[in-house]
């Protein structure tokens, strides 16, 4: 058995957040106990994780403090933080795993990060100084240099897809990196007779997951089909945010043909995927694609982004359209609104594929490296490399 200090960023029902709890609750199963420390609101999932263990207010020196105090009562064997690209979580868990000594496991989910650390240290500086106030631009670049030094020298950086592997190891120099995959529920397709809505998207509805070219799609789709609707199931970021997608909505002349949900639980958003027809997603990056294994395993054909991951790994059972071309992507989605046969085909790739995508696999595979290196931290004994 293992005990790990796992520290987890606020709970929003991402991708991201979901597949750590998922994890995190398999993780006993294979030997593997949790302590988990928030790093802003409480969780609001079943994780699997100590129920009595210390909820930290959203402060670094709070968080590392809170994490001391637990890895020395419990006592903890390392320290696991799901999301490297963020830094109230990676900061946190590297000084932890320093000060306690402890071995660093870190998830990383995408690529987002990729155009800040292939600048070299002074470089970014440099930028950071032009561009903000002396005090933030120091901070950050200081959470850049951290998150470097935390993925290159973790006992295991555990990577969705080979895409986000292939940015760890070549970027970020990570010495061992596991990849590991992504698991996704079981959402056995419910016949419905009557489907309310053409397409659906889930999703935070911003820019980089490509809404702004889903809706000039779906003005065409709509010169096609008078009356189609699109529901975008989601929450944004802010309040602004959303202030701008209505805008959009607005100037396109969409209001009756889009409906935009804000956030809903996931029993609400699996009613969504089954009233569809199809599922749109032109997300400008994506370490995996969650929301599209999820479409899939609830039955709809997927029309999706022609982008490394997605590509990698739904590429032969969804239609790939390039992300910055809504032409393609209205011709795409027309193409399988009207052609039932292809529709058909493609729903049947998709529910054959997912099918193989287990959560208690992907917390598996996490254990094993997991228990293999504070065994090793234990005794002693030389380490070995894991690559995938």
């Amino acid at each position: 058995m293992a005990n790990l200090l796992a520290f987890v960023g606020p709970s929003r029902g991402w991708g991201a957040e979901k597949r750590f709890h998922k994890i995190l609750g398999y993780f006993p199963t294979f030997g593997v106990h949790t302590f988990a420390l928030t790093t802003g609101e409480r969780l609001s999932q079943d994780d699997g994780s100590d129920s009595a263990a210390p909820k930290a207010k959203p402060t670094t020196f709070f968080l590392v403090l809170q994490g001391i105090r637990v890895v020395r009562k419990v006592p903890c064997d390392a320290v696991y933080v799901y999301h490297a690209e963020r830094a109230n979580c990676i900061v946190p868990s590297f000084i932890v795993s320093l000060i306690a000594r402890k071995p660093l496991f870190v998830v990383l989910h995408d690529d987002s990060k990729r155009s800040e650390d292939k600048l070299p240290f002074v470089t970014l500086l440099r930028a950071n100084i032009q561009g903000s106030p002396f005090p933030f631009a120091i901070a950050h670049t200081s959470v850049s240099l951290i998150r470097r030094m935390a993925v290159r020298w973790a006992s295991a950086c555990f990577c969705p897809s080979e895409f986000t592997a292939a940015y760890a190891r070549g970027i970020l120099k990570a010495r061992r990196v596991v990849v590991t995959g992504n698991g996704v529920d079981s959402f056995e397709p419910k016949p419905i007779s009557t489907k309310k809505f053409e397409a659906v998207f889930v999703g935070r509805p911003d820019r980089g997951k490509g809404v702004d070219q889903l809706l000039l799609a779906w003005k065409q789709v709509v010169q096609h089909i008078p009356g189609a609707n699109l529901v975008i199931v989601g929450n944004t970021r802010s309040k602004s945010n959303e202030a701008e997608l209505h805008l959009i909505i607005r100037s396109l002349e969409l209001e009756n043909n889009v409906i935009l949900t804000g956030y809903v639980d996931d029993d609400q958003v699996q009613q969504y995927l089954r009233e569809s027809r199809v599922f749109v997603f032109p997300s400008r990056r994506e370490g995996f694609g969650l929301a599209v294994a999820e479409a899939m395993s609830a039955g709809l054909a997927c029309v999706i982004s022609d982008i490394p991951a997605l590509r990698e790994i739904f590429g032969d059972s969804a239609i790939l359209v390039p992300p910055e071309d809504h032409d393609a992507l209205a011709s795409s989605v027309l193409r399988v609104l009207t052609d039932e046969k292809e529709r058909s085909a493609l729903e049947l790739k998709g529910r054959e594929l997912v099918r193989k995508m287990k959560w208690e696999d992907v917390a598996a595979r996490e254990a094993q490296v997991i228990r293999g290196a504070t065994r090793r931290e234990r005794t002693g004994s030389e380490e070995n490399d894991y690559r995938s």
